[in-house]
């Protein structure tokens, strides 16, 4: 596994004043948080938001963790308060997830014996196909998402629009394309947006 996926990155939680707005955010994102990782050039990063705060994660790079809040100090308000640090893992995050969602699969829980597990899609008879798997590999594949591929799509998104998009069938199209690209037919794409979020 590559060392950026094993290594603790830094959290940066970004607590709200008040709850903002999606569109404020992204325009935050846009105007100093995207240009401000570039300039530092981040390459791998993770971007969430959360009820109360949004969160940046970033692998330790070059002491970065130590001057990012004071660079972005000036920035805060009106939308935040104040910058506070945590240490993140991604694979023990992709670890508890998958166990800890295990409980919630509809239909057939599978018994909680420290495995992973893997939606193949629906049968005949409408019902989702769940069976174990290693939980070390699915492990490996979330991380990397959240790691590796999430922030280099999160970048070229806000980067190139103008604005967050408020057309919900654009945003379907923009879906589809993203699975289209990497192999996702019809008939699974169907199912992996019907699946449940949990």
């Amino acid at each position: 596994m590559e060392q950026t996926v094993m290594r603790d990155w830094i959290e940066f939680r970004f607590w709200y004043s008040r709850r903002p707005s999606p569109s404020q955010l992204f325009e935050y994102k846009k105007k100093t948080l995207i240009p401000t990782l570039q300039s530092h050039e981040i390459e791998h990063f993770l971007l969430l938001d959360e009820p109360e705060f949004m969160l940046v994660r970033i692998p330790p790079s070059n002491g970065l963790e130590d001057v990012l809040p004071t660079i972005l100090e000036s920035s805060l308000a009106p939308l935040f308060s104040k910058i506070t640090i945590e240490k993140w893992s991604a694979i023990e995050d992709a670890r508890n997830r998958i166990l800890s969602s295990k409980m919630k699969l509809p239909n057939q829980p599978l018994p909680n014996d420290g495995q992973g597990w893997k939606v193949h899609g629906k049968n005949d008879q409408g019902q989702w196909v769940i069976t174990p798997a290693e939980l070390d590999s699915e492990a490996e594949t979330f991380a990397k998402f959240m790691t590796h591929i999430s922030g280099k799509f999160t970048e070229a998104f806000i980067s190139e629009l103008p604005s967050k998009v408020e057309n919900i069938w654009l945003m379907s199209l923009f879906l589809h394309l993203m699975m289209d690209s990497i192999s996702i037919w019809q008939t699974e794409e169907n199912q992996i947006r019907e699946f449940p979020y949990i």
